[in-house]
């Protein structure tokens, strides 16, 4: 049946799409969040093979865009996240020239003032917590690690010589050091939480 063949192009595609964002080393993350937008993508705009190949993929991609923005309402970030895994998989997947998708639907992020807790607010909320999650709250406050690179440390990151915390494999697949402020070096080089 038709719908047969639908997600069966979908599923070849996503398979593409998945190889393509691997060799180019994308974390798992984002291979995951872009399968996620191009499967909506194909599901939702291919019919046949044949409207696919008569419809410019900067129309497709701008008339999703607008149905995501006025139908779904997603915030400009989640739409441009659309657009980028989008972008990638006509790029790198169908292989179009750059120069035919150069008119695409960018979403203007609004500017906002970030919302930041007091001192007194961060002691409260840390005050309410017990045993590894306080600590992991108190590194994530201390250090600037991102709640991720906290949850996945090792003992081995871990240099108390020097004072600080090795990141492997962090945000972009970088490493990075980060200092471990005076206070914590104590507790944490106490602390039988962690696992090698």
């Amino acid at each position: 049946t038709n719908d047969e063949l639908i997600i069966g192009y979908v599923k070849k595609e996503t398979k593409k799409l998945e190889e393509a964002l691997k060799v180019r080393h994308y974390s798992k993350c984002t291979i995951e969040r872009y399968k996620k937008w191009v499967q909506l993508f194909l599901t939702q705009n291919i019919v046949s093979d044949s409207k696919c190949n008569n419809q410019s993929a900067q129309k497709e991609i701008n008339e999703y865009l607008k149905f995501l923005a006025l139908k779904k309402n997603v915030s400009a970030s989640t739409q441009n996240q659309a657009l980028a895994a989008l972008l990638f998989y006509y790029r790198f997947v169908k292989n179009e020239p750059m120069e035919k998708l150069a008119n695409v639907v960018h979403a203007k992020k609004k500017t906002r003032i970030p919302v930041v807790f007091s001192r007194q607010e961060v002691s409260k909320i840390i005050g309410n917590l017990i045993g590894t999650k306080k600590l992991i709250a108190k590194l994530l406050y201390g250090t600037g690690l991102r709640l991720n690179e906290a949850l996945s440390l090792r003992i081995l990151d871990l240099d108390f010589d020097r004072n600080e915390i090795i990141v492997r494999h962090g945000k972009g697949g970088k490493d990075r050091h980060l200092m471990i402020p005076d206070r914590k070096s104590t507790r944490l080089n106490s602390s039988h939480c962690w696992s090698s």
